[in-house]
């Protein structure tokens, strides 16, 4: 059983499950610390089991007529017990006290058990007695294991529905048990072995990817970690690894671990990558593609969908490529250089030079854009309303344009990152948007704008018109008019 994980055993018989209990504590050391949850009615039969194993075992009895409530408190109760220092916690009680759960209570009852399991980083075993509860074959997402022990006249089964362990999951396996003095016994001709992950093709998925929706099926292994899946690929010679990122700081960890995992050429494998959390950017792409992941699942795509896209995936060949380079060259090579913002021409042409000149390791896109202003808005009016956060996405004014930079971006991508950069609507602030492949339109317009300060503008000469006769002084002078009688009609 793996650490802080929720197992469940459910036996038809009590002396079934009285005796693989006494083989529990007859496997553990006996500096193992026990703690044991039973019902008073069922005392004398359980702890008649304990015949070996660890020196002490704490013990705390339910009343019958208390289980439901108990249930209902078992963290607290547990905690108040101070059970959280044991390493393995055993819960045995009658099938009885989990009946009247219905599916959606027996559910937060699994899930606030096993978040106090995490907390505490301690196992816990129930042993019940009785009918299954037929819920909890749907609970794989909350138990680590699900089993049950049914008596026949021939012999006893036991029937494993899913169990995760170190190598990963086993689901679907039964067993025929022969009774002896010293327990059950495993009858040789129903003997399995460990599913064997050589032959047959597998799905090795980490845990986290896709939770409850995980099919529970012999072909599909779910590990915890990335290196128990990464070992285990190892000897897998077909199959498809679904691996998850929730955040920017697990990739560059990633891509190193798959680059120095050491597969072998005749394996015939697909790497996945699902996003949990969207959080991959270009270059995270980039560098992820360069170290043998074949596709990237973007974290809106349905769990179900999915799943159904594996299947489909199944048919297809794949080949395991060879890493050819130095995990330190690759990294260099889509390092961005360490300057943003505005810059100058100059700095601006001899800080992309470089870029544009290597060739990356990593199949990545940059973007160099000439945005032309809108109106009567000037160059650095525009730039005043753009705030460059990511390093390497440089700008600078020339010819009233800007030239903007944008380090690992694909050609899909522009138009969110000029609504990541620009303030106001980047269409309202540029009338035109140009994209370039090269340099050459900077030197360009840079070399243009240098070489016409140099001349001077004509001057421009006023002439007044020769026919324009100068102005007369006036001379006023005294008038007497005639005086004008009105007759009379």
């Amino acid at each position: 059983m793996r650490k802080r994980g929720l197992f469940w055993i459910n036996s038809a018989e009590s002396h079934d499950r009285t005796t693989l209990l006494g083989q529990v504590l007859s496997g553990l050391s006996e500096h193992t610390q026990v703690t044991l949850v039973y019902s008073c009615e069922e005392a004398n039969t359980l702890l008649s089991a304990y015949q070996s194993g660890p020196l002490a075992i704490r013990l705390f009895e339910i009343p019958a007529l208390l289980l439901h409530k108990a249930l209902r408190l078992l963290p607290s109760d547990l905690q108040r017990a101070r059970a959280q220092h044991s390493e393995l916690i055993l819960l045995c009680l009658p099938a009885e006290a989990w009946a009247p759960m219905d599916e959606a209570t027996l559910t937060h009852w699994c899930w606030s058990l096993r978040n106090w399991l995490e907390q505490y980083d301690t196992t816990l075993l129930i042993c019940s007695q009785g009918p299954l509860h037929p819920q909890l074959t749907q609970l794989n997402d909350y138990l680590s294991g699900l089993s049950n022990l049914i008596s026949e006249p021939s012999c006893t089964h036991y029937h494993i529905k899913y169990w995760h362990h170190k190598f990963g999951i086993q689901t679907e396996q039964k067993y025929c048990f022969e009774r002896t003095a010293q327990g059950f016994e495993v009858l040789p001709e129903t003997l399995q072995s460990e599913p064997s992950t050589s032959q047959d093709f597998r799905y090795l998925i980490q845990a986290h990817v896709l939770n409850k929706h995980t099919p529970i099926h012999d072909h599909w292994l779910v590990f915890d970690t990335l290196r128990d899946l990464l070992q285990q690929a190892t000897s897998v010679p077909h199959g498809i690894l679904l691996l998850g990122v929730a955040n920017n700081e697990q990739i560059e960890d990633l891509a190193q671990q798959l680059h120095s995992q050491s597969f072998s050429p005749q394996q015939n494998l697909r790497i996945l990558v699902r996003e949990t959390a969207p959080c991959l950017r270009h270059r995270d792409r980039g560098l992820l593609q360069a170290c043998g992941v074949h596709l990237i699942i973007p974290h809106n795509f349905p769990a179900p969908q999915i799943i159904s896209f594996l299947e489909l995936l199944k048919q297809e060949s794949a080949c395991t490529p060879e890493q050819l380079f130095d995990f330190q060259e690759l990294k260099q090579s889509i390092d961005p250089p360490n300057q943003r913002g505005l810059i100058s021409v100059q700095d601006f042409i001899t800080t992309l030079e470089p870029i544009y000149a290597k060739d990356t390791l990593a199949n990545i896109e940059h973007q160099l854009l000439q945005l032309t202003p809108s109106g009567k808005l000037t160059a650095e009016h525009c730039l005043n309303q753009m705030q460059l956060r990511r390093m390497g996405d440089v700008a600078c004014i020339e010819n009233e344009s800007v030239y903007l930079f944008l380090f690992a971006c694909n050609t899909n991508e522009i138009e969110q990152a000029l609504q990541n950069i620009c303030q106001l609507p980047f269409n309202s602030l540029f009338s035109k948007i140009t994209q370039l492949n090269n340099l050459d339109s900077v030197r360009q317009a840079s070399y243009s704008i240098s070489h016409s300060a140099h001349i001077e503008e004509p001057s421009i000469q006023t002439t007044i018109s020769q026919h324009i006769k100068p102005e007369v002084p006036l001379n006023p002078k005294r008038a007497k008019l005639p005086c004008i009688s009105l007759a009379k009609k």
